[in-house]
């Protein structure tokens, strides 16, 4: 949708974006996908959960 937009506004730019394969586009979607979900589960820090056997000895 992007490359059609730039088309649409931008008829000159298809000369532009003739430098870049598809296989580039698919490889930064990609980067950005594990990227996006590798912040998702960080962790958040905070204290280690404790074991609730240890939980009940207290």
């Amino acid at each position: 949708m992007l490359f059609v937009w730039l088309y649409r506004g931008f008829p000159h730019i298809l000369d532009t974006i003739t430098i870049v394969r598809p296989e580039t586009i698919v490889r930064w979607h990609r980067m950005g996908f594990v990227a996006y979900w590798r912040w998702k589960i960080r962790p958040l820090g905070g204290r280690l959960q404790i074991d609730k056997e240890v939980r009940d000895l207290i």
